[in-house]
């Protein structure tokens, strides 16, 4: 569950000696270890055997205590707290009020490492079997339990074999979960996890890093999650766990590249992982600070919410973490006497309960405040916030409560952009968390509208797409029971239905307007008028029936009604059915009569996951019968493409599966004689065959769109625009691709052959003011995208290790032209670069690491500026960066390749390539 930390209060605490002054003492470090737990938080020192408590109040933090203890010197930064229970070094201690008291001392040998959690305590000793013989200790880690205040040892635990890792180097707690990393003096530095059963621990897991990972210095633990650091290379890695087994999720870094030892300290804590890194700053002089970095879990895997720094030339000592709350501990920090220290708790305030009268509200990890005013008729929402969507959300929102059934109306008059994907409109929500439940109607900037929901807490958003155009965007959410429905308008009078979704929400919900930025650095502003909130629910009537030449009608046993809502060549279709499947079939066709030879092409929008073998696409049926002969080539809700088809009458359904996680979806039909072809492409010009079969079909057939929820109780809603119907079949259209040598090298070549392009490239470089390479391109009218799968770089002994091949936008053909270039080389690495006008000097925005062919690669185009994304699957995308591209229309959309050598050819192999318009 991600919960996002906003800086919208910083508490300073400087450590005060004993003086009434408040000044901290010389050469304390105070904040070299710290602490955090509710409202609580302690900072250790590294020299004087002090270490202080503070607490939150309704006024602020303010000191509590300072405990001088007998433990050993210069280990009082090593602190541990958890409620009313503090460890310092291998002192534990318990708290009365405000007065604390020593509980326990552990034994000696025992370990100076801590973590606790509850009743129990965890020490790693890493020496633990050290004999005078460098990297001969194996370690182990001692499990104290508390009963009615008395400590015991409840189990050493140790490493199933002998490796002489020096397990527990690091140790983190949670639950009957204990994870312990290792030094690696003497092997490869594992993490172990144990767990508890029974009341006996035992050894679940060894956890291995990547190759050649510098790993185990430090690690985190929630629930089935494990972070372990890497900082010599300045990675984090990410585990979690599934039926007791642990297995590689994924590796994060930070946003910029002026980052080294990232991951010095890993925190885990309501599914926000903070890592603590050193970044050289050069202004306004050149010095090197530390940096927290804060990642929440979004539908696109770990990705960076927020990074907090710290100010001057100080250095972070440690991070903690509680709900909502994390404090940052500088040992180090010299600005009011020397190497004092200092620390710092950021927070934000906790959701608020449902109540009377407009709130204004911050949900998730924004990290600009937001504000809001009015309500009925009229409201202005102002919100930053990386999205509303996946698995957890960052905006604001303007929020009223309702109970029972009712319905909200606005209209969204204005929206700053931010981002192509900033979002403003109404929302019905269960509470004001940031992964809560939800049914939102929006709009973009770029004149979309949507009806997205989320159906389980944390549960990733799922979504209708329709269109409008500005400054029209009327916008309807209705409840009727656990049925929400989303409508839109371009007059307020005639309404049409978008989408619907079932969500078992309590009685009294929140309801109200929501703006996000899309843009976490900026703030975007949404204004509304026409506010109405309605007591109970009034929807519009039912959708119209198809237009002339159209028919719909559900075929098979379908549990709900289906409908459509065609427009032009757009279609809205609504469906429910057990599946188009097996010997008989349950779905809503809308279809046209066709005659003879011709072809079915269309774009799938958007397929409502009510199901994920729910299927929408195109087919060619003999009639209505349920069991009747048919073709279709068909998108499930993951935009995977399968062709099916039945070739007897009762008979099973037969298939060959297509492309899986598609960034586009197009699909097309094709009928000459008997033979029945399906093809997919990702932009509508290059097309793949999917599938093909014989079938002795009669000339007269129906032909149109099929849409089957796979589950007979709910709707599924696809929209679909582009449809077209050609009377004669023809051949997948081919797409105007052309080639260009740019600047100097040999010429090199390229060639297509189905959906793969392979392009061979010399030329010196793409960089400094001027490029030579070769480039595939199409023309791109205005705003727009690429997407291009990268299989393959063929690389030999003479291959220059930072030899490029990627996807590139670019201004013009000139060698000096600015362009955007996002591209993977030997190194095995992936960098995005570009030059912001013609003639300047290119410069490097990003770069990812351990990045391995085949590689997905994305750019998009909105106004002047270019966003960057990879993916390993073409699913699900990380965004690299973003550059600023000066550039008329059209632009040049392609795939680039260049040798860095004027005197060799590189060749790369493409697939899935798509370039298509916003």
């Amino acid at each position: 569950m991600a919960v996002g930390m906003v800086p919208v209060l910083r508490a300073q605490i400087l450590a005060s000696s004993a003086e009434v002054s408040g000044d901290p003492r010389a050469s304390e470090y105070f904040g070299d270890g710290v602490a955090l737990s509710g409202d609580t938080a302690v900072a250790g020192t590294a020299s004087n055997k002090t270490v202080y408590v503070f607490r939150r109040g309704t006024s602020g933090w303010a000191l509590e205590s300072k405990l001088a203890a007998t433990f050993p010197n210069t280990m009082e930064s090593v602190v541990a707290l958890d409620g009313d229970t503090l460890v310092v070094a291998n002192e534990v201690y318990v708290r009365s009020g405000a007065s604390w008291t020593k509980q326990f001392t552990v034994p000696t040998g025992n370990g100076y490492l801590f973590a606790l959690s509850g009743d129990c305590l965890v020490v790693g000793d890493p020496n633990d079997g050290y004999d005078g013989t460098y990297g001969s200790n194996d370690g182990a880690i001692h499990v104290y339990a508390r009963a009615n205040g008395t400590w015991s040892l409840e189990a050493k635990l140790t490493p199933d074999q002998p490796r002489n890792e020096g397990m527990g180097y690091t140790v983190a707690l949670d639950g009957d979960t204990i994870a312990a990393g290792c030094d690696g003096r003497g092997g490869p530095a594992a993490t172990y996890v144990f767990v508890r059963s029974g009341g006996a621990w035992q050894q679940q897991a060894r956890v291995l890093p990547p190759a050649g990972a510098a790993y185990g210095w430090s690690i985190a633990l929630e629930g089935d999650w494990l972070a372990v650091a890497d900082p010599t290379r300045s990675f984090v890695h990410l585990f979690h766990r599934s039926a007791d087994a642990w297995s590689f999720a994924q590796t994060v870094g930070a946003s910029d590249a002026d980052r080294n030892n990232f991951g010095a300290e890993v925190r885990l804590r309501d599914g926000v992982l903070g890592v603590l890194s050193e970044r050289r700053v050069t202004y306004p002089t050149t010095q090197t600070t530390l940096a927290a970095y804060l990642f929440v879990q979004t539908n696109s895997g770990w990705v960076q919410a927020q990074r907090i720094d710290r100010r001057g030339n100080a250095v972070f000592g440690s991070l903690a973490m509680s709900s909502r709350t994390a404090m940052l501990g500088d040992g180090s920090d010299s600005v009011a006497a020397t190497y004092a220290g200092a620390a710092t708790i950021w927070e934000t305030p906790a959701p608020s309960a449902p109540g009377s009268g407009w709130r204004s509200v911050d949900i998730g990890a924004v990290a600009l405040a937001g504000t809001s005013s009015g309500g009925e008729p009229t409201a202005s929402v102002t919100g930053s916030g990386a999205d509303i969507w996946g698995k957890s959300d960052a905006f604001h929102f303007h929020t009223e409560t309702m109970t029972g059934d009712g319905a909200i109306v606005a209209r969204v008059t204005g929206l700053t952009n931010t981002d192509g994907f900033a979002k403003a409109g109404i929302m019905f929500r269960e509470d004001v968390s940031p992964s809560a439940r939800e049914v939102m109607m929006l709009a973009t900037p770029a004149n979309n509208i949507s009806f997205q929901y989320r159906t389980d807490q944390a549960s990733d958003t799922q979504f209708t797409l329709a269109a409008y155009s500005a400054p029209a965007a009327w916008l309807m959410l209705s409840r009727t029971g656990n049925q929400f429905s989303g409508y839109r308008s371009n007059d307020g009078a005639i309404w049409t239905f978008v989408g619907t979704a079932t969500l078992n929400l309590a009685p009294t919900i929140h309801v109200g307007l929501a703006v996000t930025s899309h843009n976490n650095s900026a703030l975007a502003t949404g204004t509304f008028d026409n506010v109405d909130l309605v007591a109970t629910s009034n929807p519009p009537p039912p959708p119209p029936p198809p237009p002339s030449g159209w028919t719909g009608t559900d075929v098979g046993a379908v549990g709900v009604a289906g409908s459509e809502t065609i427009s032009g060549d757009s279609a809205t279709v609504r469906g429910s059915g057990s599946d188009i499947w097996g010997t008989q079939d349950a779905f809503h066709f809308s279809y046209q009569p066709f005659e003879g030879d011709g072809s079915l092409v269309v774009h799938v929008g958007s397929v409502q996951n009510t199901n994920g073998w729910a299927k929408a696409g195109l087919m060619l049926r003999e009639s209505t019968a349920a069991n009747a002969r048919n073709v279709m080539i068909l998108a499930r809700p993951d935009s995977t493409v399968s062709f099916q088809f039945r070739s007897a009458s009762g008979g099973e359904s037969s298939f060959t599966m297509g492309s899986w996680n598609l960034a586009s979806v197009w699909l097309m039909l094709t009928r000459t004689g008997n033979t029945f072809d399906g093809y997919e492409s990702i932009d509508g010009a290059t097309w793949r065959k999917v599938g093909s079969v014989s079938l002795a079909l009669p000339a007269s057939l129906l032909a149109g769109l099929a849409v089957t929820s796979h589950d007979n109780s709910l709707l599924t809603t696809a929209t679909f625009d582009n449809f077209e119907l050609m009377p004669s079949a023809s051949p997948p259209p081919s797409a105007d691709w052309q080639s260009a040598k740019i600047g100097d090298g040999l010429t090199g070549a390229w060639s297509v052959g189905g959906d793969v392009f392979t392009v061979a490239g010399s030329g010196s470089d793409v960089w400094d003011t001027s490029d030579s390479f070769r480039f595939v391109y199409r023309a791109l009218a205005g705003d727009g995208q690429i997407v291009a799968r990268l299989t393959s770089l063929a690389i030999t002994a003479d291959t220059n290790p930072i030899a490029k091949a990627g996807v590139m936008l670019r201004d013009s053909l000139a060698p000096n032209a600015a362009y955007s270039f996002l591209f993977w080389t030997p190194r095995e690495l992936v960098a995005f670069e570009g030059r912001a006008a013609a003639g300047a000097a290119a410069v490097r925005e990003s770069t990812l690491y351990d990045r391995y062919v085949p590689q997905w690669l994305k750019l998009v185009r909105q106004g002047g500026v270019v966003t960057s994304f990879v993916s390993t699957d073409g699913a699900v995308w990380l965004q690299v960066s973003t550059q600023t591209m000066a550039a008329g229309a059209p632009i040049y959309a392609g795939l680039a390749v260049c040798a860095h050598d004027a005197t060799q050819v590189e060749t790369a192999q493409f697939d899935h390539v798509g370039i298509a318009a916003n």
